[in-house]
Order: C-alpha cells, then sequence, then structure tokens
C-alpha cells in the first residue's frame, strides 16, 4: 500500500509540473493565431481609439520564430523574438526601482503591396488564461496599448 501512494505520489507530480510548462514559458503561449482587437493611444486626461489597418486579418506565430498576418489583401510574412528586458531606473527623487518585462518585437514584410509592420513593444501582458494579449509601446506624453485576442 505504501508503493503505490509513492507512485501516486510521483506520477501527480510529473502530470502537474509537465502541465504547467506551457504557462511558465511566454513564448509557447504566444504559439497560435491572434486577431488585433484594439489600439488605444493613452495620454493623461484621454484616450483615443486608433485604426491600423490590422484589425481584419489573423496574425500566426510559430514555435520557430516566424510569423505570418493574413486578411483579404495581404500576406505578410516574417519573424518575431520574445524576451525579459530589464527596465530598471532611477525615478524624479532619485530611488532606483527595479523592472523587467517581458518584450515583444514583430517584423513582417509583405513585398507586392510594400507594406510592413516593426512593431517593438516595451512590455506584453497575457490576461484571462492566456486567451488576450496586450502590448504596450511607452513613450514619455503618451502609450500605446494594442490588445490581441487568441482565434
Amino acid at each position: 500500500m505504501k508503493h503505490l501512494y509513492t507512485i501516486t505520489a510521483i506520477i501527480s507530480t510529473f502530470i502537474i509540473f509537465t502541465s504547467c510548462g506551457k504557462w511558465q514559458d511566454p513564448e509557447s503561449r504566444l504559439e497560435g493565431n491572434w486577431k488585433l482587437n484594439d489600439v488605444v493611444k493613452r495620454r493623461a486626461f484621454n484616450n483615443d481609439h486608433l485604426l491600423t489597418g490590422y484589425e481584419q486579418g489573423v496574425f500566426s506565430f510559430f514555435n520557430n520564430g516566424t510569423a505570418i498576418y493574413k486578411d483579404s489583401l495581404l500576406n505578410m510574412t516574417g519573424n518575431w523574438n520574445m524576451h525579459n528586458e530589464d527596465r530598471s531606473y532611477y525615478d524624479a527623487n532619485g530611488d532606483w526601482h527595479q523592472q523587467t518585462n517581458l518584450v515583444l518585437r514583430i517584423r513582417l514584410v509583405d513585398f507586392p503591396s510594400n507594406r510592413f509592420i516593426d512593431w517593438d513593444f516595451d512590455e506584453i501582458l497575457f490576461k484571462r488564461s492566456s486567451d488576450r494579449l496586450d502590448g504596450f509601446i511607452y513613450s514619455a506624453s503618451f502609450s500605446y496599448q494594442y490588445s490581441f485576442r487568441r482565434q
């Protein structure tokens, strides 16, 4: 009976760690098809919803770092790269703030239509069990928030 508990504990531990591995690896969370839902330019006192021209298609991210965007007119191909980046800084009071952001870079091109995407997200956040991805581009006076939904 003691061996049965030991075997059950080992198998349970194995299942838990192997099933959680995908959640710990942000690259595997990005793999798949995504649709750009909304882009918001955020300022201190107002927000503007913007159209990029890429809301109608689907972005596909593959585990080898390649990416595709397809809609009725475009077939863009290229690559993506995701990594953690140190964004630590001193604030106006001289206090040090330690911060590490998950960043994403997307490069896609369609030569026949002379169109390209060159997006560098300063931070990305997965939300709602990885069915939503928000990418942020920061500047001194405003930021952009790109919201994607898994397809």
